[in-house]
This record gives structure tokens, C-alpha cells and sequence, in this order.
């Protein structure tokens, strides 16, 4: 095979008409043609050169891997394929339309993934010796410093792709949450090493493993850094703040236009999941937007709609409190923050209640009979609504003005529903989306870091009580008294004993929301006594 010429950014015309010519004068199957490539033997059957089996590590509690890792060394990954697969494919699908004014980027990409050994470039009359073949249309994704990345959409055309017809029984389960485990490796190293440098390898390596047909690995981008700052602070404000800038942008062009593409919106979308990583709370405004996107057919293109454009707005505002993105705590991004504050809740057919130990307060809010029957106001959406009404009422009150770092609440409820409601900030009901929009927009105005922690009803008795003793008569009103003796009830008035109407007030009208003055929520008698609101 004719040497490649390295240095240049030109498709290497002359390698693709000798493997074409091969292709053609040997008839060799695709599968056979491709171990030729590769340069498997019987004495190597290695795909990828750059990979090597491992020993079997005694005693290791990832023991179970190796076999796997080496069998994929050995042979390769090995897709299997659904029984509705067609034998070949009838339609060839058009390349998708980002790709119209990056030409050149594109003979960039694949004559990098020609030179690296990822791609086998042939003519294209080659297919007819193939019938097999299953060809995706590749698109263009826009990246910072008017770099690309291109895309091979395995996923399209909708019903007869790659994807569609990929036997994923035989995966295996993956979970991993990137940017907590760095965090939580960059605090342990600073908490074992408090003086010592650490360096971070950063880089874009499209190409994952190296080369196929070479031991070298051609890595993208790669560098280290020092990661600097505290044991408590992690900053990367320069890359944090490009970030935030891009998304600001970006929708606010959105807003000015009024109309979208699939493509825009996903756009948007995108850098919004970014920034949502360093600020979790931010997820809550645009779940809307990421559902019209989804909706929407590739190439189509809309009118924002109400919700859309909320979205936009609400996330621009987020966007604009400098404050919350000039430092990550490390320990609050890695998710192993010790709480500064517990609160104690439960909801029931009767009420609500909270309890903060620290203050020795507590909220209580009793439903009328409407309230209890609304089939609207189920047990999940009443335990959320306890969440967001515990951070309305206390959140001026934990607020911690000469602090830079949020102040991190815990609250503790039985519900488990509620806790993942209110930690993915995500649901499908719209009720829970107004309350988990409140609940992030109260982190935002005092400075906190809300958490949730699931505890069996039976270690929570005294909010257990709270929620449900309305009257002397119930088996609970000692109990309650009993607890809740010396401790100040928070009397909850309006506009507090509807989150409707705190949102109507002070949400639905400005860009920026203005929370209802806390001197509104007055401070009452002790448990014994307490009035139902």
C-alpha cells in the first residue's frame, strides 16, 4: 500500500485508489477485507494494535473485567444485529444540511481519520461489492475557536438506522457521572496532599484508542493544567465564564429572532447542559425548550412558543447572576458537601409541616377540604410543595451575606418521588415544573444549595405528627404537642398559602424575579396552640 503523506491536510487520493483496486481485484467478503486492513493474522487477530490483553489482577473487586477488556483486545467489539435488520439498504439517506458550508472541515476530519487508521476510505463504486453496507449521513457540530466535529448519525433515518437495528442486549450497563468523579478525586488529592501541585490532563480525543493499524496514539488537544484554588473552591472562571457568555448569547439571539431550527435549539441546549453542570438548580428552565426540540422533525424550524420563550427568558436570568458562577465549591460539586442546615418535613391528606432544629421553628399548613380532594394535588406534589414553601419562608433567613460560598440545606422527607423531583429538578407534571422553577430561583435570590435525602417515616416522627394532628381528637395531637413544646411556629400567610400566586406576583411578569418580602411570614405561638395557618 502506497505510504501515506503525513504532513498533508489533502485525502490521500492515492491510498484510496489502491484499496479500491484491491477491493475490486481480490472479491475479498467486507469482514475479510477489513482484517487485511487491519493487518490481523492468526498470530495477532488484534483489530486494534494499540490495545493489549491484561493479567487478571488477583483478589481485585474488577476481576470480572479483565476478561472482557481482553476478549474485546482479541477480537474486537462484536454488535449483534436485530432479526429485522433487511439483508441491504433500499435508500441511501442524504448527508444532513449542516454540513452545506464546511466542506473543507470536512476533508480535514476524514483525511485525519484516513492518516490515524479510523476510516477506510474507498471509492465509492466500491458499495456494489457490498451490498451489505449500511450507509449514515454525517453532520457538523459548531465548536468554540470556529473548530467543527463531525458527526456520523447512526440514529437517522428514523426507524431503518445503525441504531435501530443494533441488538443491544448484549451491552454492558454504564454509569458514571464525569464531572462529580473529577471533583471528588481533586478534593481527595487536596485533602491528602494540601501542598502539593496538581496537574489535570485535559483534551478532546475524538479517536478514543489510538490507531488501529499503529501503536502510536494520536491524542486531540491534549494538555495539562494546574488546578488551582483551595481545597473548598474550584475555579476555572475563564473557561466558566466563555461558557456563560456563549449561552447568553445564543439565547438571546433566539429571543430576537422569535423562530427556531432543530438544530438552534439544540444549540442552546447544549451549552445550557453545561452550564446546569456547575450549577444544578439551572436544569429547571428548559425542560419545556428541551421537549419542543425533540418534538420537532431534523430539518424543521418553528415559532417559539409561550413556554419556549419562558424557558429562554427565566435561563437568561440565571445566566446573569455573575455571583453563582465566579467559584464551584469542589465539595458541593463532587456531591459531598456536609449541610449546613437539616430540615425535617412530611405532607399528608391533612397538611404540611417542617421543622428546623436549628432555629427550633416549624411550618405548618393545613389543606381545606377542596385542597385534600383535588385530584391535581397528589402526595408527590404536596411533599414538593413543602420543599419549595421551607425555602421561600426560612431562605432569607439562611442566607449568609459575607460568604461567597452558598449555604447548603438539606431536607429530609419520606417521599422518595419528591426526592427525585426535587434533586433532578425534572417532571413531567406541570404543577412539579412550577414548583422545582420556584425552588431554583429561591437558590438563586438567597445564596443556597438545596438538597434532598429520602428517611423512613418512621425516624421522622415529629413532622410525621405535624403534618397530620389538626385536632385534639387525633391519635398524633399529644405527640405533637409533646414535641413541638418551646419551639416557634412561622404562621404562614398570603401570599405564601398558595405558590400559584407567588409565582403569578412575582415570577410570570419580569426577567428577573423579586420574592415576596419574608417580614410577611409571622412568627406565632408554640406547638400546642398553633393556629392552621
Amino acid at each position: 500500500m502506497p505510504d501515506l503523506d503525513v504532513g498533508s491536510e489533502a485525502i490521500d487520493t492515492n491510498q484510496v485508489g489502491f484499496l479500491s483496486m484491491l477491493a475490486h481485484h481480490s472479491q475479498l467478503s467486507l469482514p475479510n477485507f477489513i482484517r487485511l486492513f487491519r493487518n490481523q493474522s492468526s498470530s495477532d487477530s488484534r483489530p486494534n494494535k494499540a490495545l493489549f490483553e491484561l493479567p487478571v489482577p488477583p483478589n481485585s473487586k474488577r476481576a470480572h473485567l479483565f476478561p472482557h477488556w481482553n476478549s474485546i483486545v482479541r477480537s474486537g467489539v462484536q454488535p449483534r444485529w436485530r432479526s429485522t435488520k433487511p439483508s441491504s439498504q433500499t435508500t441511501r439517506p442524504p448527508n444532513h444540511n449542516s454540513i452545506a458550508s464546511h466542506t473543507a472541515s470536512i476533508r480535514r476530519h476524514i483525511r485525519t481519520g484516513q492518516r490515524d487508521g479510523r476510516f477506510l476510505v474507498l471509492h465509492e463504486s466500491v458499495l456494489k461489492l457490498w451490498p451489505e453496507v449500511f450507509i449514515s449521513p454525517i453532520g457538523i457540530a459548531e465548536k468554540e475557536d470556529n473548530d467543527t466535529r463531525l458527526i456520523n448519525d447512526y440514529s437517522y433515518p428514523r426507524g431503518c438506522s445503525v441504531n435501530d437495528f443494533t441488538d443491544d442486549g448484549n451491552f454492558p450497563s454504564i454509569s458514571y457521572n464525569p464531572p462529580g468523579d473529577i471533583a471528588r478525586r481533586i478534593h481527595k488529592l487536596r485533602t491528602e496532599h494540601p501542598n502539593a501541585e496538581m496537574l489535570l490532563m485535559l483534551g478532546d480525543i475524538p479517536q478514543r484508542f489510538g490507531t488501529c493499524r499503529s501503536t502510536k496514539t494520536r491524542g486531540g488537544n491534549q494538555r495539562l493544567v494546574r488546578v488551582q484554588g483551595s481545597n473548598d473552591q474550584l475555579r476555572r472562571l475563564q473557561q466558566l465564564r466563555r461558557q456563560r457568555l456563549k449561552a447568553e448569547r445564543r439565547v438571546y439571539k433566539l429571543l430576537e429572532d422569535g423562530r427556531s431550527t432543530k438544530r438552534d435549539l439544540n444549540s442552546v441546549l447544549g451549552v445550557m447542559r453545561h452550564v446546569s453542570t456547575c450549577f444544578p438548580p439551572a436544569r429547571a428552565f428548559y425542560q419545556r425548550l428541551h421537549v419542543g426540540s425533540i418534538s420537532m422533525a431534523p430539518f424543521a424550524s418553528k415559532t417559539l412558543s409561550g413556554a419556549d420563550i419562558d424557558d429562554l427568558v427565566r435561563f437568561g436570568a440565571v445566566l446573569a447572576r455573575n455571583d453563582r458562577f465566579n467559584g464551584i465549591p469542589v465539595a458541593q460539586f463532587a456531591n459531598i458537601a456536609d449541610p449546613d442546615i437539616h430540615v425535617y418535613m412530611d405532607a399528608c391528606d391533612d397538611g404540611l409541616c417542617a421543622l428546623d432544629p436549628s432555629r427550633r421553628e416549624f411550618i405548618r399548613l393545613q389543606f381545606s377540604p377542596d385542597e385534600s380532594r383535588a385530584s391535581s394535588n397528589s402526595i408527590n406534589i404536596r411533599e414538593l410543595q413543602i420543599f419549595v414553601l421551607t425555602a421561600l419562608v426560612w431562605g432569607p433567613n439562611w442566607r449568609q451575606e459575607d460568604s461567597k460560598a452558598p449555604v447548603h440545606v438539606r431536607l429530609h422527607i419520606d417521599n422518595i418521588s419528591a426526592v427525585a423531583w426535587s434533586t433532578r429538578r425534572l417532571s413531567r407534571h406541570p404543577m412539579a415544573q412550577l414548583y422545582n422553577r420556584l425552588l431554583s430561583l429561591t437558590e438563586l435570590q438567597y445564596s443556597l444549595s438545596i438538597s434532598s435525602e429520602h428517611i423512613p417515616g418512621n425516624f421522622n416522627t415529629m413532622a410525621d405528627a405535624g403534618s397530620r394532628a389538626w385536632t385534639e381528637s387525633h391519635p398524633l395531637w399529644q405527640t405533637w404537642t409533646n414535641l413541638s413544646f418551646g419551639w416557634r411556629q412561622i404562621s404562614i400567610v398570603k401570599p405564601f398559602d398558595d405558590l400559584i400566586d407567588v409565582w403569578n406576583q412575582s415570577y410570570s411578569t419580569i426577567a428577573w424575579p423579586i420574592l415576596p418580602s419574608p417580614s410577611t411570614a409571622q412568627r406565632g405561638g408554640n406547638g400546642a396552640g398553633s393556629p392552621a395557618r
